[in-house]
């Protein structure tokens, strides 16, 4: 090869002096880098070119075979970079259509309210972190790299039914109807296989902790030795607590920052971007609330060098860190506690429940609808009209402090209680519940 040629840019250009190859070229990159290339004229009188490889993978002999196949192609009629160019977007189509494609597609559209039609939010980071894991750990390795057109409802069916739990077969169904509703949205399927995907119900937990599990939770989660037994920090086990005194959703209570509690106003302001709901929600603080939060101010570590506006968790993951624990760090450590505690079947979120249930109860008899407000649920429902909830901007405070008052008053006086008390009272309601067989007024009270 000779009859070098210099372009602009630094790139060099060798042009071949084999008559049979003619317009066959090593360019030779300011970089360094070498490639072969052909240009060639079609009879339209186009002038087109066509890389064929990198040198020295591909030798002289081998590109100059190339090139007169590629002429002898020209010659007949076809396009050879035309050919190429299809071949290569056919190839990326084909790739696009497999679910593994869609998902990376998906979950980038979810997290940039691009997922569906009209003006969508972006989904929650803990909502898409789920999916990533039910994706990551089970959909993925079996359907991952199956075009989506092949993917059938028998073939879902048989797969969530092979799963162990009916909650891994729930999580994920639910992926796979997540990921073919963006399918549909991107009219990549006209069918979707999700619909007749049937699951187990989920059956809704009714668990209410008794005044005598309340009792021996609460004398673990204060007794010092126990915990370090346990190998639970106290900061742990107060966030547990103010859970329940709270009331708050376990995320919403292990991601509090400092910035967001006021102990002078006495209120917590739960900002909407870490509610389940999207509202932000304001929390009154009972006097227990607040020696718990106080408590865990003195606990945890604080460095010396802490800028205005860096994020201050009351619940850090280890000393001097920014960022607070993970909600599941509280639910591992309820359940250590509930084994010590000899409780049997409780779960971190029975104690919202068991909360909300006393909150109605005759001994303190606060309204549902406030009962509502103190959740924070998505849809108040009682005395108001879900109607009027959008234009309704009444935290209803003082009524929200009452009823989380009154329950933190009444916690004190069930967790304070001796052992052999809260065992004579549960007899005396079971016997008084046998005696009233069907009575409207049987049970009414659950201290």
């Amino acid at each position: 090869m000779s009859n070098a040629r210099s372009r602009l840019g630094g790139l060099v250009e060798l042009l071949d002096t084999n008559p049979r190859a003619r317009g066959l070229a090593l360019r030779i990159m300011p970089s360094g880098a070498k490639s072969w290339t052909l240009r060639y004229r079609l009879p339209t009188g186009d002038r087109k070119r066509i890389t064929f490889g990198n040198y020295p993978a591909v030798s002289l002999s081998q590109a100059r075979d190339r090139a007169l196949a590629t002429l002898a192609a020209v010659a007949n009629g076809s396009d050879p970079s035309e050919l190429k160019r299809s071949a290569k977007a056919n190839a990326e189509r084909k790739r696009l259509e497999t679910l593994d494609a869609l998902a990376e597609m998906y979950f980038e559209a979810a997290s940039k309210g691009k997922h569906r039609q009209g003006k969508a939010k972006p989904k929650r980071e803990s909502t898409l972190k789920l999916e990533r894991y039910y994706w990551e750990r089970f959909v993925k390795p079996a359907f991952g790299k199956r075009p989506i057109h092949s993917i059938k409802r028998a073939d879902i069916q048989t797969f969530v039914n092979a799963q162990r739990t009916p909650s891994t077969s729930r999580q994920i169904r639910v992926v796979f109807q997540r990921l073919f509703a963006f399918a549909r949205w991107l009219e990549l399927v006209e069918a979707d296989p999700v619909h007749y995907v049937q699951v187990d119900a989920h059956n809704s937990r009714e668990r209410v902790l008794s005044p005598a599990d309340m009792q021996a939770l609460f004398a673990v989660m204060s007794n010092s030795a126990k915990l370090a037994a346990l190998k639970i920090p106290r900061l742990r086990a107060i966030g547990i607590e103010l859970c329940a005194v709270t009331l708050q959703r376990r995320g919403e209570v292990s991601g509090i920052d400092t910035c967001e509690i006021d102990l002078d106003a006495e209120t917590w302001t739960i900002p909407s971007n870490r509610t389940k709901n999207g509202r932000a929600q304001i929390v009154p603080l009972s006097n227990k609330a607040v020696a718990l939060i106080k408590e865990a101010m003195n606990l945890r570590f604080t460095e010396t060098a802490h800028r205005r506006g860096d994020p201050d968790p009351l619940f850090p993951t280890a000393r001097g860190a920014r960022k607070s624990v993970q909600p599941a760090t509280f639910t591992r450590a309820f359940i250590e506690i509930a084994k010590a505690a000899k409780v049997d079947d409780a779960r971190l979120h029975d104690l919202r429940r068991t909360g909300a249930t006393a909150m109605t109860s005759e001994r303190i008899g606060i309204p549902r609808f406030i009962v509502s407000r103190v959740l924070n649920h998505a849809s108040d429902t009682g005395d108001a009209a879900s109607v009027t909830a959008i234009y309704d901007r009444n935290a209803y405070l003082p009524e929200k402090r009452r009823a989380l008052n009154a329950w933190a008053e009444l916690l004190q006086v069930i967790t304070s209680m001796g052992h052999a008390t809260l065992q004579a009272r549960s007899r005396l309601a079971k016997a008084a519940n046998r005696h009233s067989s069907g009575s409207p007024k049987a049970a009414r009270r659950i201290d």
